[in-house]
């Protein structure tokens, strides 16, 4: 166990949000959910809404300032998340978002759409990309010959 997942653990723990462990008790899959436990203990969480239709969610972006993260409720990491800087952009992710979904038949289908909070990535970024070269100065690769 890493110090930073020590140290969110408790907190973790105190919203009953435990997550990948055996004593799993909330569908942390979910950042809806997640969010308002947050919300419920009067810390500052991100603006959203949730919807599986465009109505449900247009009111909301029309008024949040550009840009706005739309993303998928039922994925993993960053899969289907996206930035969109207009209420067009939102549109057409958000219902591309939908259309591919239905088209899984995910159970519980919906899209989040929150506020975009500006600042650091929390963590530095990981070695294997750290270490990578500048392509710039890759050595060419020459094929070998076959003899």
């Amino acid at each position: 166990m890493t110090a930073a997942t020590r140290r969110r653990r408790p907190i973790a723990l105190t919203l009953a949000l435990c997550s990948r462990h055996r004593h799993r008790r909330a569908p942390t899959s979910r950042q809806s959910v997640q969010q308002r436990a947050v919300k419920a203990t009067g810390l500052r969480a991100v603006r959203e809404a949730l919807g599986t239709t465009w109505t449900e969610v247009k009111d909301f972006v029309a008024t949040e300032s550009m840009p706005v993260v739309v993303k998928p409720v039922e994925s993993a990491g960053s899969d289907g998340v996206k930035l969109c800087h207009t209420v067009e952009e939102a549109k057409a992710h958000f219902t591309l978002l939908m259309e591919s979904q239905r088209k899984c038949g995910a159970q519980g289908a919906a899209v989040l759409c929150q506020e975009f909070l500006k600042g650091k990535a929390p963590h530095p970024p990981s070695r294997a990309v750290a270490a990578l070269p500048d392509p710039a100065q890759r050595p060419t690769h020459t094929p070998r010959r076959s003899t």
